[in-house]
């Protein structure tokens, strides 16, 4: 557990919030297919504007 943390920790400080939300996508999709978008922004550190925005950057292919 304690590397999982770690790790996180360091997503969190290396990693733009894109980069965040494409690497929990890879791991958890189903998941991040139920929980609503308040949550995952709140896990990432970003608001929910932001990562509608984040989201449709992506679904575009840009």
């Amino acid at each position: 557990m304690i590397g999982i943390l770690l790790q996180n920790i360091e997503d969190f400080v290396l990693l733009n919030p894109e980069e965040r939300y494409q690497k929990h996508l890879e791991a958890n999709t189903k998941v991040l297919q139920k929980v609503p978008s308040k949550y995952i922004a709140s896990l990432l550190g970003i608001t929910p504007v932001s990562l509608s925005r984040i989201k449709k950057r992506i679904l575009n292919g840009n």
